[in-house]
């Protein structure tokens, strides 16, 4: 596992739309979307080496450190979320040959402690696996689209240096 802190998320945005569910128009549905940048240092010598990178999911630079609480049954998903992940920034060695990727990227909720804030807050956490080989990546992008049947998140400020636990 190699976790990624907070505040080394960066570029990132959200977005909350509000959508009508085909044949009920009495009943709406909440599409949540996250995108950023994941950014670390991570080395792949000249055997393939693998990691899986973890972080949570941060609301967006200008909400600092902001992540949601996605406590049940407040919060209910209608589907699987669409997890979308490339690597973004990588070296590699001169003349060696050279591979790198990210795949079968996904998400989880889990519940989390952070200093200062009470109780355990169900946070949004990334996973990507990762395979190197003659390469030094640097950055990860993504795309997270949930979509709700029930959405009613809190809000939360967490410190800068908080890493998920798993």
């Amino acid at each position: 596992m190699f976790p990624i802190a907070i505040s080394q998320v960066h570029t990132n945005g959200h977005l909350e739309m509000v959508v009508q569910q085909n044949g009920h128009p009495d009943q709406s549905l909440v599409l949540e979307v996250y995108s950023g940048v994941l950014n670390f240092l991570l080395d792949g010598g000249d055997v393939h080496a693998g990691d899986t990178v973890v972080s949570f999911v941060p609301m967006g630079d200008p909400v600092g450190q902001a992540i949601h609480d996605y406590a049940e049954p407040e919060c209910q998903l209608l589907n699987e979320p669409a997890v979308m992940v490339a690597p973004a920034n990588m070296t590699v060695a001169a003349g060696e040959a050279h591979d790198v990727a990210a795949h079968a990227a996904s998400v989880l909720f889990t519940p989390q402690t952070f200093p200062g804030v009470p109780g355990s807050p169900t946070c949004l956490v990334i996973r990507v696996p990762v395979a190197l080989r003659n390469t030094r990546l640097t950055a990860i992008t993504y795309q997270i689209s949930l979509l709700w049947l029930q959405y009613r998140p809190t809000t939360l400020t967490v410190p800068g240096g908080s890493s998920p636990v798993l």
